[in-house]
């Protein structure tokens, strides 16, 4: 089974739900993910926050190396996909021609990333990417029950 996770620029919540999910090393599943506004990005293969979080929960070694761009073929292989808002299944609706019927919105916000070397926003950041995580973890434990022995 292929299980590939959507979000905006794949740099933080979909790799975040790539990695989790990958760390649980469920045999036959093959995890994914790409970002509608991937090559757009100008930060660099994946936030400061997402690194934070991978290095924490100890799961660097399960996130892929670089972002992925969202294409029309990407979105035509995996069993599921899952968008981490209503803008990304828009999106690869309008710009991809995604048609799919397997998927799911897991409605998973994204953080403000402007910090001018804001301290107190840097500490909100963590903070706040902190709770996303674990929405994420609680959605793919939640998913793991769900699609049982699938893979």
């Amino acid at each position: 089974m292929h299980i590939h996770f959507v979000c905006t620029g794949n740099l933080y919540r979909s790799r975040l739900a790539e990695a989790y999910l990958r760390s649980k090393n469920i045999p036959g599943l093959y995890i994914s993910s790409s970002g509608v506004l991937a090559a757009d990005n100008t930060s660099g293969p994946v936030s400061w926050y997402t690194i934070r979080l991978l290095k924490y929960f100890g799961i660097v070694k399960d996130v892929a190396m670089v972002w992925t761009q969202t294409t029309r073929e990407l979105l035509e292989q995996p069993d599921l996909i899952i968008f981490m808002e209503p803008f990304h299944l828009e999106t690869s609706k309008d710009k991809f021609g995604y048609e799919g019927q397997n998927f799911e919105v897991w409605h998973i916000k994204d953080i403000d990333q402007v910090f001018n070397g804001n301290r107190e926003l840097e500490q909100q950041c963590i903070f706040e990417t902190e709770a996303t995580f674990q929405k994420i973890r609680e959605s793919v434990d939640g998913l793991i029950m769900r699609i049982g022995s699938k893979p």
